[in-house]
């Protein structure tokens, strides 16, 4: 994982993009947004590497002759459920155990749990991210790469 200070502009567009499609989540679902960018930026880079690495699986999982459709489709399709597994690795190494509700002091949270066992508002949360990382990525490659 990078350090604050080896993060790039380029990274920082992404992690940005994928905290505000979090917060943007949270607040339609009526939940509590209770982080910054900066208290969760560590968490944040940590996943984007995780969804570079899936999006170039799923690349090569539909081929070198793939459109974009075909590979965010296929992104789509395994990126939730393994970048969740990463996020639950995580916060585990982290100190983190399963609780009924989210307690920050006790390092508690609800959604320590296999994917499977996960809501369906969760399942969505994670599926939400991705799409904005699928957008971010094509704004990238449409206007700031040029």
């Amino acid at each position: 994982m990078k350090t604050r200070k080896q993060l790039t502009k380029n990274d920082m567009f992404y992690i940005s993009a994928l905290h505000m499609a979090w917060q943007c989540y949270m607040i339609g679902a009526g939940q509590k947004v209770d982080t910054t960018l900066e208290e969760h930026i560590d968490t944040l880079a940590d996943g984007l590497d995780n969804l570079r690495y899936f999006y170039s699986i799923a690349s090569e999982i539909v081929g070198p002759e793939a459109t974009y459709e075909e590979i965010a489709d296929s992104f789509l399709d395994n990126a939730p459920r393994l970048m969740h597994e990463s996020w639950m690795a995580y916060k585990m190494s982290e100190g983190w155990v399963y609780g009924a509700k989210k307690d920050k002091k006790a390092r508690e949270h609800p959604n320590l749990v296999e994917y499977d066992l996960l809501s369906r508002m969760e399942k969505t949360k994670d599926i939400v991210i991705c799409m904005a990382f699928l957008e971010a990525s094509r704004v990238a490659r449409e206007y700031l790469y040029e």
